[in-house]
């Protein structure tokens, strides 16, 4: 609660002073992506009420990327969905590429127009959605589409992020903000010989608004996988595409993914994986002191939205 005192400060109970100038008051918003209720009394020096009103603000949503099916000529396909109308309202974006070492960066304008293509990296604009299309050179390095938008008051969403995982494993770190952990097809090794990823602060929460903090997406690694996506409880027949195990280095326990491509998981035997994906310091295989089945541990992702499979 803030009042307006004798010196035109607008403090709060604390004495914390907040910005007041020429009659507006400019209060902080909590979380990106969080909605804020105000409410106003106006009162005179002889105590009368002169205003009385309230209302609500939310900043712009967090924006969305999907990938979609990857072009001719070693080309990506991802699109980029913003709050058209905080875009239109004097908002922009930033949309930032990343692959092989080098970074494009796209502003998107409250016109729809977008500064910043090159030659490898180019977009468009229409109706809420930034269609992107990024060239990859032959030998399909990883790629990373960040974006974060800003509404006509300055007040910036949370960040999205992507990162596509094309081959050659290696460590990432999950950023403060949404993400997708996209594998495609050429990620996966050979039986026996798999591709190793760890993601290191993988966040098995939510945000502000309640959707998944990060995701793995696996769609691409699996081939022949099906269950019944309007039923979560339903896991069809993932369970022979994936296993859940641990590691234990130092006292940190971390979750490794065991992703078999065509089905044939062995649950006692790394032999029949073609990927793993190690979740640093995550233990999805308990549930407090109770031991999770693999089915339960699936169940449980694919529940929580953490998980997408065909």
């Amino acid at each position: 609660q803030l009042a307006l005192n004798a010196n035109g400060q607008l403090v709060d109970g604390s004495g914390t002073v907040y910005a007041y100038q020429n009659g507006v008051v400019y209060l902080p918003l909590g979380s990106a992506s969080e909605a804020a209720t105000v409410a106003a009394t106006v009162t005179d020096g002889t105590g009368n009420v002169s205003l009385n009103v309230s209302g609500s603000y939310t900043p712009s949503e967090t924006p969305q990327i999907t990938l979609g099916e990857p072009g001719s000529n070693h080309q990506e396909q991802a699109t980029v969905g913003l709050d058209a109308s905080s875009l239109a309202n004097q908002g922009y974006a930033s949309i930032v590429v990343s692959e092989a070492g080098a970074s494009t960066t796209l502003a998107v304008h409250s016109d729809g127009s977008i500064t910043g293509s090159t030659a490898s990296v180019t977009a468009a604009y229409a109706q809420g959605n930034v269609e992107l299309s990024i060239a990859t050179p032959a030998n399909a390095p990883d790629v990373t589409v960040t974006t974060t938008a800003t509404d006509g008051y300055g007040h910036s969403s949370t960040v999205s992020e992507m990162q596509v995982f094309a081959a050659h494993g290696s460590a990432v770190a999950a950023i403060a903000g949404v993400e997708t952990f996209k594998f495609v097809a050429s990620f996966n090794g050979h039986a026996g010989a798999p591709t190793v990823e760890t993601i290191q602060q993988f966040n098995t929460g939510t945000t502000q608004t309640g959707a998944p903090a990060d995701v793995l997406d696996l769609r691409d690694l699996l081939i022949g996988d099906s269950h019944n996506g309007a039923d979560p409880s339903s896991i069809g027949n993932l369970a022979n595409y994936l296993h859940f195990s641990t590691v234990n280095n130092n006292g940190t326990v971390s979750t490794v993914v065991h992703v078999s491509e065509n089905g044939a998981i062995n649950a006692n035997s790394p032999t029949s994986d073609t990927a793993q994906i190690v979740l640093q310091g995550v233990d999805l295989t308990h549930s407090g002191s109770t031991l999770l089945s693999d089915q339960a541990i699936i169940q449980k992702l694919l529940g929580s939205g953490q998980l997408h499979t065909d």
